[in-house]
């Protein structure tokens, strides 16, 4: 993780422990620390990266609370954000079923 940290991004630090089938604790609550920080700042890019927190990265699975960061994300241009609400629109377990609105977000 030494190498993700130095690059000082939410991103950088999340998408290994996404790898990783046993993250470190230490290592979870550094980069969440940092996306909160980096998601008050206003930073969309953090705030998608946020809700895997809450979507099962360390263990707390609470779509309820990702999915509003997720639509925070995908409207502030997140491509990632806006294909999660497309597929979860389409066919997902989290959204009401609603292909208008998939069809939306994929454009």
């Amino acid at each position: 993780m030494a190498g993700a940290a130095s690059a000082g991004t939410c991103r950088a630090l999340v998408r290994p422990l996404l790898l990783d089938a046993q993250p470190a604790p230490e290592d979870l609550q550094r980069a969440q620390a940092l996306c909160r920080a980096e998601a008050e700042a206003g930073d969309a890019e953090a705030i998608y990266q946020l809700s895997f927190f809450a979507l099962g990265l360390g263990g707390n699975w609470q779509p309820e609370e990702a999915i509003p960061l997720i639509r925070s994300a995908a409207d502030r241009g997140v491509t990632e954000a806006q294909y999660w609400l497309a597929w979860q629109s389409e066919s997902g377990p989290e959204l009401p079923h609603d292909p208008a609105i998939a069809l939306g977000w994929y454009e």
